[in-house]
């Protein structure tokens, strides 16, 4: 089944989808704006944490330490 809508795209990058409701008239449907929103809004309560032994790892114990000794003449 093919549901033709129009597609506006926000400054936000959210979309806003125009159905045809049963008498053709093209139409914005505000309950699901409201739904989609919340769902956007959980997404933007994650947080992603990097550790500083998680980003060594990165690196080899030579270069761990070469950091080091340039952090310390630094100060």
């Amino acid at each position: 089944m093919i549901i033709h809508a129009f597609i506006v795209r926000r400054n936000d990058g959210s979309d806003m989808q125009f159905v045809p409701s049963k008498d053709g008239l093209y139409h914005y449907d505000y309950n699901i704006s409201i739904k989609r929103r919340i769902a956007l809004e959980s997404l933007k309560k994650t947080l992603i944490v990097n550790t500083v032994e998680d980003m060594k790892r990165n690196f080899t114990k030579g270069e761990i330490e070469k950091a080091d000794n340039a952090r310390r003449l630094y100060v």
